[in-house]
């Protein structure tokens, strides 16, 4: 409770901005906007949670079973 009551956006947004800012030519940011406010730019954005939830746990399984079998080579 106390996080959220002390979390402000808008400081987060004052940096990340200047990163975008810095990477991405303003006339790229108005293409990728016009695309989002398409139907297929509004169905990516829907699937960036799950994409990137389904993204996590196909890492993090590919970690575990990479360590393990990293650990059984080390053994022998």
């Amino acid at each position: 409770a106390k996080f959220l009551e002390m979390a402000k956006p808008e400081e987060l947004v004052e940096l990340i901005v200047p990163i975008y800012m810095k990477h991405v030519e303003t006339a790229d940011l108005d293409a990728l906007l016009a695309f989002f406010r398409t139907p297929a730019g509004k169905r990516w954005i829907q699937a960036q949670g799950p994409i990137n939830k389904d993204s996590i746990e196909a890492g993090q399984k590919w970690g575990q079973e990479l360590a393990m079998k990293v650990m059984e080579d080390l053994k022998k």
